[in-house]
């Protein structure tokens, strides 16, 4: 993409506005992340000793002369199964809010952006993001084209997911990329797969909208000089013009 805003010669209120966009796509989508990253961590390695463990203890007393596994119930291995259980959940549910905070952070920033971009404008809200496509079909903008979207609406279909579920052991599965089962690894790997997309995406979506504020192409600027000659008189056409014409005396 071409970001013809970025060589235009900047008075203040562009200045501003421009600075305003650039930071909020700028954000750190990954604060949780990184600040539950050691949590997460160290469940994953408690999990690793935990599988040993079991092993062990089933290799130890379900194991006759020969090698061969004698058959047992779950309810033999105790505190094995029980603390496996534990830590699985925990890691499910930190993971789940993982992807939650870095969507709705995502999610903040489009709607901030809208706000700054388009102040007189009816900002819809991002949980029906079908009204977010229309706002900005309305201006010309296919969100489904820009850098990243295919990332950022897997994201949002995660979350979703995520969101609407009915209960841990729900049969909810996720089908995004092959995936089709609902576990911590799967929500893992479906995170991992296209965080950055979705990144790009807010970043994508920041450059368009600049483009569409600042960039007026001549047929944009016919465009919008035959829409109001058909709305206007003359005499107010003229008076117009004239304090255009004052403007631009002034502007850079």
């Amino acid at each position: 993409m071409d970001l013809f805003y970025k060589d235009l010669p900047l008075d203040s209120d562009r200045d501003y506005l421009i600075t305003d966009l650039i930071n909020v796509a700028d954000r750190d989508f990954k604060y949780f992340e990184k600040a539950v990253a050691p949590a997460i961590d160290e469940m994953y390695r408690k999990l690793e000793f935990q599988e040993t463990e079991a092993k062990n203890f089933i290799d130890k007393n379900f194991r006759d002369e020969d090698g061969n596994i004698i058959p047992y119930h779950l309810s033999e291995l105790g505190h094995h199964y029980t603390d496996r259980r534990h830590l699985e959940n925990q890691l499910l549910s930190l993971i789940e809010m993982k992807v939650v905070y870095f969507f709705k952070s995502l999610e903040n920033s489009i709607k901030d952006l809208m706000k700054l971009a388009y102040p007189d404008h009816y900002v819809p809200e991002t949980y029906k993001f079908h009204n977010v496509s229309k706002f900005f079909d309305f201006k010309g903008i296919k969100l489904s084209e820009l850098k990243g979207y295919k990332e950022f609406d897997k994201i949002r279909i995660q979350n979703n997911s995520i969101k609407h579920r009915t209960s841990p052991d729900s049969d909810f599965l996720i089908t995004i990329d092959g995936h089709n089962s609902y576990t911590y690894e799967t929500l893992e790997n479906v995170y991992n797969e296209n965080k950055d997309g979705a990144v790009l995406f807010i970043d994508s979506l920041k450059d368009i909208i600049c483009d569409d504020l600042f960039m007026y192409s001549d047929e944009r600027i016919k465009t919008i000089a035959d829409g109001l000659a058909f709305k206007m008189r003359k005499e107010p056409l003229d008076k117009l013009i004239i304090e255009l014409q004052k403007l631009s005396e002034h502007h850079v």
